[in-house]
């Protein structure tokens, strides 16, 4: 058996026929210019409050960044794009070790206008979750305990507010990813996929409105993600 037959046969043996056979097609499509391929496993996190022993740190200090102090050469994320999360109502936590900032994490308490793909992601209900994104650790401290006191403080800063639970999109082809959040706990809301060839986006999603054609920034679909607790979510 070939080295690309093995690594085929473990990775339907990981994610699936349907999965691998979209990873594959990913791998053809960012091959040709102005194509990409985004496939979003949707799921949501539980809210969990930790003992007060467990949430300190005495190297790293976590928390909440405005606007004016936050500092775009921190991280690699274009300063527009951090413009926007912050004119959408987003919320920053910081990790910094002796004043330098090592690791971050985004939130928003409302509809969150995805920065990768033209689509609004709607957390359901109102008020009980919020969308938690782009969580940033650098790479010297990728190894210990930094994510997990990240992890921590975004979890004491959502229940402080009232929320129960946090939802996001991973990438659906990622193993470790996934892995990763089913060790925190979370539960499949859906999934998504965009095609995006040139100027047109294709949507499809296991969520309404299913099936969406976009050619500009006008064109958006909204996908309400309703977290388990609650009966069938209401997007507007």
């Amino acid at each position: 058996m070939t080295s690309i037959a093995k690594k085929l046969h473990l990775m339907i043996a990981q994610i699936g026929w349907r999965r691998a056979g979209l990873y594959l097609l990913r791998r053809v499509i960012q091959n040709v210019p102005g194509c990409r391929l985004y496939v979003y496993h949707l799921v949501a996190q539980p809210v969990h409050v930790l003992p007060q022993s467990l949430k300190t740190s005495s190297v790293y200090q976590i928390r909440q960044v405005s606007r004016e102090e936050y500092d775009c050469t921190w991280f690699p994320r274009p300063a527009q794009i951090i413009q926007a999360r912050y004119d959408q109502g987003c919320i920053c936590l910081v990790a910094f070790k002796q004043e330098i900032a090592v690791g971050c994490l985004w939130l928003c308490p409302g509809p969150y206008r995805e920065d990768e793909v033209r689509c609004c992601f709607v957390p359901m209900p109102a008020r009980e979750t919020a969308w938690d994104f782009d969580v940033y650790i650098a790479p010297p401290f990728r190894i210990g305990r930094l994510f997990a006191l990240l992890w921590q403080a975004t979890n004491t800063w959502l229940a402080s507010r009232g929320v129960r639970w946090t939802l996001s999109r991973i990438d659906g082809l990622n193993v470790d990813s996934l892995r990763a959040h089913q060790r925190l706990g979370a539960q499949s809301t859906g999934s998504a996929t965009f095609l995006l060839v040139g100027p047109l986006q294709i949507m499809f999603s296991s969520l309404a409105p299913y099936l969406h054609f976009s050619w500009s920034s006008f064109q958006i679909p909204r996908l309400a993600i309703q977290a388990p607790m609650t009966g069938e979510p209401d997007p507007r």
